[in-house]
C-alpha cells in the first residue's frame, strides 16, 4: 500500500491542455500542451504523431483540411510561432515568426490558401500558406487591445474578430478593410 501511495506521489502530473482541434471529417484531434502538440485517431484514442521541438506553450491549433492544420505556440513578449503541419507525414511543411508576442488565434480561409494569425499585438496578419512566409499578405490594425478569436465566414469572404478592447469587427478579407464594430460589450470578447 506504501509503494503505491509513493507512485503515485512520484508520478509527475499530466501538462494541461491549452488547445485542442477536430479535422473537419472528425477522425483526428489535435491538442497542444506547453512544447508539445499530438495528433490523435479519434477512432482507437490512439496518438498518430506528437511533435515536442515547440517553443513554449501552444496556444492556438486549426485545420485547413483533413490533410493541413496550423499550430500556434511561442514565449510571451518573445516570440508567436506558427507551423503548417501535412497530417500524411505528421511533418511541418512551413514554420515561421508571425508575431513578436503570443499568437491567441488561428483561422484559415474554407480554400486553406489563406491563414489568419492574431494575438496579444492587437494585429491581424494575413498569411499565403505554401507562398512565402516571411511577411504577411496584409496587416489588419483597428484593435486597441489583445486579439483572442478569429473566425471566418464560409464563403472566406469576411473575418471577424474578438478582443480585450471589448467590441468585435468583421472584415473584408480581400481588400482588408473593417466593416463593422461590434463595441457593446461589457467586458473582453474571448470568442468570435
Amino acid at each position: 500500500m506504501n509503494a503505491l501511495l509513493l507512485l503515485c506521489l512520484a508520478a509527475p502530473p499530466a501538462p494541461p491542455v491549452t488547445a485542442v482541434a477536430y479535422s473537419p471529417d472528425g477522425k483526428t484531434l489535435v491538442a497542444g500542451t506547453r512544447g508539445e502538440v499530438a495528433v490523435i485517431d479519434t477512432v482507437s484514442g490512439e496518438p498518430r504523431a506528437v511533435h515536442k521541438t515547440l517553443i513554449g506553450r501552444v496556444t492556438a491549433v486549426a485545420w485547413a483540411s483533413n490533410a493541413r492544420f496550423a499550430v500556434a505556440s511561442g514565449e510571451p513578449g518573445l516570440s508567436g510561432v506558427v507551423r503548417v503541419y501535412d497530417l500524411a507525414s505528421a511533418r511541418p511543411v512551413a514554420t515561421w515568426n508571425a508575431h513578436g508576442d503570443t499568437v491567441f488565434a488561428l483561422a484559415f480561409t474554407p480554400d486553406g490558401k489563406t491563414l489568419a494569425t492574431a494575438g496579444y499585438d492587437r494585429v491581424i496578419k494575413l498569411w499565403e500558406v505554401g507562398g512565402d512566409t516571411t511577411k504577411p499578405a496584409a496587416e489588419l490594425k483597428d484593435h486597441s487591445d489583445a486579439i483572442y478569436s478569429l473566425s471566418i465566414s464560409p464563403d472566406g469572404s469576411l473575418l471577424a474578430s474578438a478582443s480585450a478592447d471589448r467590441a468585435v469587427k468583421v472584415w473584408d478579407i480581400k481588400t482588408g478593410k473593417r466593416l463593422y464594430t461590434l463595441g457593446d460589450n461589457m467586458d473582453w470578447v474571448y470568442a468570435a
